[in-house]
């Protein structure tokens, strides 16, 4: 569509009857809101480290899900367990960490619970096997949770309110009021010797074993 489209950004978004999204990462979240501002909801998947300011400004995303949970015994339990140990070493060992025993397990928590792995977790490989699985197996999709999307259906309040806080809170006049408090701030601050943030602090952050996902590895 991005290919052929002959016409505005604006025009393909009203196209659709919704705009989903199934990314598991995302760089500025743009996709969460503009689809509001042309009339179409939003649906999908959620990414709380994103949407998080969106919802705190009042942008109501009910209609995402974060999670897609299927029995792990779909994909099997210990190959995802040796998917999840090649994916955390690749990660670590970039940065010259080993993977503790710990690591492992946290990720694993983080990825199954109650039998069941978020499909979002997986690399390809297992996504198509689980898409074959409910293809071939009538019944299968009742032990998806959600088994479906939201249905956009008598949206119109939501998709007006939502429109509304996202003009007045991410305007670029918004955005330059903001810019200016922060300069103001600095300014009015006292001025102190320079001092730096703990890099193994934040790569501790950064390389947390229940952020990974398979696809970004």
């Amino acid at each position: 569509m991005g290919e052929h489209w002959r016409g505005s950004f604006a025009s393909l978004l009203q196209a659709a009857h919704a705009s989903v999204t199934t990314s598991v990462a995302e760089g500025f979240g743009m996709a969460f809101l503009e689809p509001w501002l042309v009339g179409r909801p939003v649906v999908g998947r959620d990414l709380p480290e994103i949407t998080w300011e969106f919802t705190h400004e009042g942008v109501d995303l009910s209609g995402l899900y974060t999670r897609l949970d299927l029995p792990v015994d779909w994909v099997g339990r210990e190959a995802v367990e040796d998917k999840a140990r090649a994916g955390l070493e690749r990660l670590y060992a970039g940065y010259g960490r080993p993977v503790e025993a710990a690591d492992l397990s946290r990720c694993l928590a983080a990825w199954i619970r109650d039998g069941r792995i978020d499909f979002g977790r997986l690399d390809e490989s297992m996504q198509q096997q689980a898409i074959r699985h409910l293809h071939a197996t009538p019944g299968a999709r009742e032990a998806l949770s959600p088994q479906g999307l939201a249905e956009p259906t008598d949206w119109e309040p939501r998709i007006a309110a939502n429109r509304d806080t996202i003009r007045s809170q991410y305007s670029v006049e918004h955005y330059g009021d903001r810019l200016e408090a922060i300069y103001e701030a600095i300014l009015r601050s006292p001025s102190e010797a320079p001092d730096a943030l703990s890099g193994p602090a934040i790569l501790d952050q950064f390389l947390a074993p229940e952020r990974l996902t398979l696809l970004r590895t």
